[in-house]
């Protein structure tokens, strides 16, 4: 049986494994509202920029910016560089 044994220091390490794991989850929960502000933060941009997008090139290029959620979109994907490059040789 003893063969079968991981080790004998086995409850050393998960009491040691606990404390640290409650410190990871109260920084994380402690985190939730500054990530919150940032993502309505980024959130409010891109709706601001979708509203000039769709201001500007509403009539030129109306799959991207024929409305406000598809501007969103747009600008989400130029943000993100997925694709730029031809949203914006569709634009000019």
């Amino acid at each position: 049986t003893e063969g079968a044994s991981i080790g004998p220091h086995q409850g050393d390490l998960s009491s040691k494994r606990i404390p640290s794991l409650r410190q990871l989850m109260v920084a994380l929960t402690s985190s939730v509202p500054a990530v919150t502000s940032a993502f309505v933060l980024m959130c409010l941009i891109i709706a601001i920029y979708s509203i000039i997008g769709v201001t500007f090139f509403k009539d030129d290029n109306t799959p991207m910016f024929g409305d406000f959620f598809s501007g969103m979109f747009t600008i989400f994907q130029v943000m993100t560089g997925d694709s730029w490059s031809d949203i914006a040789r569709g634009l000019f």
